[in-house]
């Protein structure tokens, strides 16, 4: 639940944050007790609000009896502190004055732990909406909180994580790339590699089993949408990872990159290929047949010069077609284990 100040009953009572401490507060009380014992009606007017005299007495003995009277006065204080501390959701993170705090109160059990409760929330619900980008500012907050103030957040985000790879391992072993996609295309985004990248070393294996999961699914899909896989492939090779998983990564990218940027054209490609040339040479053939020449080409040498161009273009490229097959057959994803 996020912070709420018990101080807020200040905009209403005439007393000023440093006042609040025991002495201070005794005074206030005596003096309103003391108005009231001179005024004849029933309530004194405090700041444009009517108050009675329990309201008063229980105002300040709540005040009284709030422990860390001293941490809540300092977040009082320092209003965009504050307003982030009671909505860290809504509100613009405060990032320099929250280093500022902790470098300041190291020692402050009652301040890290209020801090730490603000981040988590922000974590947590970044992540659970996978704006990962949103998780930049908390993130670089956490690493300057003392290790058992960071636990409970980064326990939360490995969980977050773990659940990730096993939906996209569920996915490889039944996929179904338009759905995939609504799942967890965040995979493909620049914000989800610098988050991977960005995480403590405790999270390298975590790194490391995303990695191997995303290649899996990747060899799985490949024929099924070649700018998923390069695209997953993309980002893969930028992960900081185990080194027995750099050189698939990376050979595997070579033939994703290779598939969809069409470097090399697909069987049904240079199918169309052929009878697109076979077409233009029988149109050349058919125009020559036809048209009215100057020179003085007999018909039979006519039919010899077209035939003799068909033959080299359609041997040329069907066997450029059986040469893609056999380069096909020898580059293959692989899997990692």
């Amino acid at each position: 639940m996020p912070y709420q100040s018990p101080l807020h009953i200040l905009d209403t009572l005439d007393i000023e944050p440093d006042q609040i401490n025991t002495e201070g507060l005794n005074r206030l009380r005596k003096k309103l007790l003391a108005e009231f014992s001179l005024n004849p009606t029933v309530t004194i007017n405090i700041k444009g609000t009517a108050y009675t005299k329990d309201q008063i007495l229980k105002t300040i003995d709540i005040l009284k009896e709030t422990d860390n009277l001293v941490g809540h006065r300092y977040i009082f204080e320092r209003k965009r502190l504050l307003n982030w501390l009671e909505n860290p959701i809504k509100v613009t993170m405060p990032v320099q004055e929250l280093k500022a705090t902790i470098e300041e109160k190291q020692a402050d059990e009652f301040m890290l732990s209020t801090i730490e409760t603000a981040l988590l929330e922000k974590t947590k619900r970044s992540v659970r909406k996978r704006d990962f980008k949103a998780t930049e500012s908390p993130l670089s907050v956490v690493k300057m909180l003392p290790f058992y103030y960071s636990t409970q957040i980064y326990d939360c985000l490995y969980d977050e994580l773990q659940s990730i790879i096993e939906t996209i391992e569920a996915a490889r072993v039944k996929p179904n790339v338009p759905e995939d996609k609504k799942i967890f295309g965040f995979v493909t985004n620049k914000d989800w590699t610098d988050l991977l990248n960005n995480l403590p070393d405790y999270f390298e294996e975590l790194r490391d089993d995303y990695c191997r999961s995303a290649v899996n699914y990747s060899v799985v899909v490949q024929k099924n949408d070649k700018k998923w896989v390069f695209n997953i492939s993309q980002q893969l090779i930028k992960i900081k990872c185990d080194e027995s998983l750099v050189g698939v990564i990376n050979d595997n990218h070579k033939i994703y990159a290779d598939n969809y940027s069409g470097s090399s054209l697909t069987d049904w490609g240079w199918v169309r290929i052929v009878l697109f040339v076979l077409f233009i040479i029988a149109r050349m053939s058919s125009c020559s047949k036809n048209s009215t020449s100057s020179r003085d080409y007999n018909s039979s040498e006519i039919e010899q010069k077209a035939a003799s161009r068909i033959l080299p273009a359609s041997t040329f490229y069907m066997v450029r077609v059986q040469s893609y097959r056999d380069e096909v057959a020898k580059k293959r994803s692989k899997l990692v284990y």
